[in-house]
């Protein structure tokens, strides 16, 4: 992992507030992609940009429950971002906080292509527990500033990665069994499939569709199934990829979840 030195610090903290007297209205968007993973597993987190246009300089902290996740490694710099300084601080990873700074000595202004990632955060599973929890940003321990070629400052829209920890036991798993059978057809299919929840006994729960990389497509809030058979709608647009989705129907006392293989 890189570490911001103290230098870096010092110069960006006296540069970028010389250079960006004003606010400007115009907006960028960083946010970290969501996941659902499992317990003991290690997975990466992506910091994307959006509207990421003409920029000399950006710096911002990122946030996580350090109870549940451990940071293994930062790093994968997008390559257009190769500085003479490293770009990330570290001091307060032991505490689920990641510094980032950018900035161009030469101010050469930088616009990157939307939904490209800036750089990538490897962590660990490291609760049992099912769980859902957020990778936010702050300002701690680095605040957040970016600034465009006309040295204004910009407003920043920051948007949480949601991670899913499915860390339901295997009473859960058979009780899911024995609540409820998902049916789809054709599997694999090409578009959207034909969904059909069968329910033994009346529940209340919650649907949830994830991408073959482990993203959260589509989420359904907890609602009554009556006993019997229920029809599932989800549309073609979900599966944009080839590959293997995962359908979970979840409640307090059951969990089932079924393979989708679009081709």
């Amino acid at each position: 992992m890189k570490q911001t030195n103290h230098a870096a610090g010092v110069l960006l903290a006296m540069v970028l507030p010389l250079l960006m007297p004003t606010l400007s209205e115009a907006q960028i968007t960083i946010y970290a992609t969501s996941h659902a993973v499992q317990p003991d597993e290690d997975f990466t987190v992506e910091v994307r940009v959006k509207e990421f246009s003409e920029i000399i300089g950006c710096q911002f902290s990122v946030e996580w429950d350090e109870s549940l996740l451990r940071l293994k490694e930062a790093g994968n710099l997008n390559p257009n971002m190769e500085t003479a300084f490293e770009n990330f601080n570290l001091t307060a990873v032991d505490t689920g906080q990641l510094g980032f700074a950018w900035f161009d000595l030469s101010l050469a202004d930088l616009t990157i292509e939307d939904d490209t990632p800036l750089f990538t955060m490897e962590f660990e599973v490291m609760t049992n527990q099912s769980v859902t929890d957020s990778i936010t940003f702050g300002g701690v321990p680095i605040e957040v500033e970016v600034a465009d070629k006309d040295e204004n400052l910009l407003d920043v829209h920051f948007e949480a990665g949601v991670i899913e920890v499915d860390g339901l036991s295997s009473i859960l798993e058979r009780r899911g069994e024995e609540t409820l059978r998902i049916q789809s057809f054709p599997n694999p299919f090409v578009g959207a499939p034909e969904l059909n929840l069968q329910f033994q006994r009346p529940a209340r729960a919650a649907v949830s569709l994830y991408a073959p990389d482990g993203a959260l497509l589509y989420t359904q809030p907890a609602a009554y199934f009556p006993k019997g058979n229920q029809h599932l709608d989800l549309p073609g647009s979900l599966f944009a990829v080839a590959g293997t989705y995962l359908l979970k129907v979840h409640s307090t006392d059951f969990i089932i979840t079924h393979k989708l293989i679009a081709q």
